[in-house]
This record gives C-alpha cells, structure tokens and sequence, in this order.
C-alpha cells in the first residue's frame, strides 16, 4: 500500500484485516484501527517521512483475544526528483508463527511453574558446554545456594559442593553421559 505525505491511504492490494480496498482508500491508520495501533504505526511511518530512512517493525495489531501479527516493512515514496511525497509500505502476515510462539511461551511458563512448585531438586547441565542450564528453587535449601548463584557458578558448582573423594567419580560419570 501507498499512502501520501499526510499519511492518507492512495493505494492499496490485498488489503488487511479483510478489508475491501474502497473501504481503506482515502483514510487514515486512527480510521481504520485501534487508537493504540496506530498510534504506533503513525509514529514508524513519520519517522520513515522525516528521515527519508526505511524500516522494518513487527506489530501486532487488535485485542489480547483477538490479533493480527504483521512485519510490516515502510520505505519512502519519491517523486522523480527524489521529494519524498508519502511512504509505500508491504506488511507480511505472522499471525501464525506468532500464535505458535505465544503458546510455546505459555507451554514453558506452566513447565517452569511445575518445577518450582515440585519438591524435589531439579538441576540441568550441559555437559558438552560444561554451563548450568536450570535449577529449581528447592537446590537453593538442599545446598544453601540461590538458582541464580548455582548459574553463575558453571562448571565450578560441582567442585565447591562434592566431596572431593567424591569429585573423580562425578567427573567419569559425566564422560558416561558424553559417550
């Protein structure tokens, strides 16, 4: 789509949302969504304008229930002279991808509500990158250490909480884990 220097709509394909493009054309970005939208999207297209420079944002535009994701890429409009004379703009839709990635989230959020709730102590490390990954909050009353002084630790966690008659034995049962 196209739209002047004022930010009104001349041209449009395929446009979104379902709309029909009599509909957009000779409107605004506040005639057509809501005022939190496109006060965003008004504020990347003025910027385009002002410093003549393109950009690429994702927005993601309607209701926490009911949403559209876009890339939306803005790039200049010029005259044959090279006045700016509006912005011409191709949006992408990612409502999908990011309703896939809203649900991973979510899906991680209730695996690591889980895990601090269970009383048990949860500790993951990788092995090959010797760098803890995850500790649950119980570790911190088992060993005295918080989770996030048990990550900064990496690889020395093991040396400073086992016994050092024990440490051999940790080192070779790791190289079992690697082989």
């Amino acid at each position: 789509f196209n739209q002047d220097i004022n930010l009104r709509y001349t041209w449009i394909y395929n446009p979104l949302l379902g709309f029909e493009t009599d509909y957009v054309i000779g409107k605004f970005d506040e005639d057509i969504f809501l005022a939190k939208d496109a006060q965003k999207l008004i504020s990347w297209k003025r910027h385009v304008l002002s410093t003549g420079q393109s950009i690429r944002e994702e927005i993601v535009a309607g209701e926490d229930n009911n949403f559209t994701c876009y890339v939306l890429t803005i790039h200049p409009l010029c005259d044959r002279h090279g006045k700016i004379e509006g912005i011409t703009c191709a949006a992408l839709d990612i409502t999908d991808r990011k309703k896939v990635e809203l649900a991973l989230e979510e899906s991680q959020h209730f695996i690591q509500r889980i895990a601090e709730a269970s009383p048990d102590i949860l500790y993951i490390y990788d092995l090959h990158e010797k760098r803890n990954i995850y500790t649950n909050l119980e570790i911190a009353r088992f060993i005295g250490y918080s989770p996030q002084e048990v990550q900064d630790m990496g690889n020395e966690l093991f040396i400073r909480i086992i016994h050092p008659d024990d440490l051999p034995i940790v080192i070779d049962h790791h190289a079992n884990f690697i082989r």
